[in-house]
């Protein structure tokens, strides 16, 4: 395990969790550190309920290295997922999601360049905790690339705008506009900002209850606008769609009514209510999407998290665009 700053602050704080004597001696070689990190990430495996966390497990993951910190940060938006009324998937599919999920996001990190673990690990706490699920808990911060520097996602980018030629995976950082410009010509705004009206114009929040419209305020998190008004999306089956919207783990069926699905594995037939766990849906019948080192394109889809790069599947790695020869 490459030691991170931070990790014997989290040795101590794992010591009154834990209660052993060796973490609270006052000095964390490596194993107690692994130790220390193992109870962080045991912490949130053990909530196999998906249940909130409690202010002790919260609390542990406040520090932790970057690859720690993308596993849990995985952990407890699947768990708030969920809570919220997402389907499960099986415990295989779980473990391939898991380890590509953390492998790209590692990597997404460190392309950011102003992403520390401990913010992750500070957002992954507050899905932990979060039993609303009409707002989003976390979202991270945009990277600090400038305009003209080599990227691979919006999100590298100080505007949170890389243009991305169809059939590529790497692109430019782009200038957006800010308040007031022109969007007519399809340019993006700035963060914070929405093309309204062909004007770049502040976004407006509104929360459950509140004022909403397409001239006026924007309903935060998964909320619908209805009659005027923010709402919370339908959860139940035959419950009417609102605006074609139903909550997690249901569909607008074409009756304009919310029916629940479920995921099923590769091999297996699809539809509207069956969802593929893993690749697509094909010609009614699951197929399986290309794994990592295989090759890719012309009808073949990569898993989960990887990406198409030169006609074969590689991890997500954004950083990767920049050192390109």
């Amino acid at each position: 395990m490459v030691l991170q700053r931070g990790a014997a602050a989290l040795g101590g704080a794992v010591c009154g969790m834990l209660l052993l004597s060796q973490a609270c001696s006052g000095s964390h070689d490596a194993s107690v550190v692994d130790l220390a990190t193992d109870a962080a990430v045991s912490a949130s495996d053990a909530r196999s309920d998906s249940s909130p966390a409690d202010s002790s497990v919260v609390d542990v993951l406040a520090s932790i290295d970057i690859e720690t910190s993308c596993r849990v940060y995985w952990d407890e938006e699947r768990a708030w997922q969920q809570r919220c009324g997402e389907p499960s998937m099986s415990s295989e599919r779980m473990t391939e999601l898991r380890l590509l999920a953390t492998n790209a996001c590692a990597r997404r990190m460190a392309s950011f360049g102003n992403v520390q673990a401990s913010e992750l690990s500070a957002c992954a706490a507050k899905y932990a905790a979060s039993t609303n699920c009409d707002e989003i808990p976390c979202e991270l911060p945009y990277g600090i690339a400038k305009a003209g520097t080599d990227c691979g996602s919006d999100s590298q980018c100080a505007s949170d705008v890389c243009i991305i030629e169809f059939g590529n995976v790497c692109g430019t950082c782009d200038d957006a506009l800010p308040g007031g410009s022109d969007c007519s010509d399809g340019t993006s705004c700035a963060a914070g900002l929405m093309c309204e009206k062909n004007k770049c114009t502040k976004i407006i929040e509104a929360h459950l209850g509140e004022a909403c419209g397409p001239d006026g305020a924007i309903c935060a998190g998964t909320m619908a606008c209805s009659k005027g008004k923010c709402a919370q999306v339908p959860s139940k089956a035959q419950e009417p769609c609102l605006n074609g919207v139903c909550g997690l783990g249901f569909y607008c069926n074409n009756k304009d009514k919310c029916a629940s699905y479920g995921y099923v594995k590769v091999g297996d037939a699809c539809g509207d209510s069956k969802r593929c766990e893993k690749g697509e849906c094909s010609n009614g019948k699951c197929k399986a999407p290309a794994a990592i080192s295989e090759a890719c394109g012309n009808g073949t889809y990569c898993d989960a998290h990887l990406v198409c790069r030169e006609g074969t599947c590689a991890v997500d790695d954004p950083t990767w665009c920049s050192a390109r020869p």
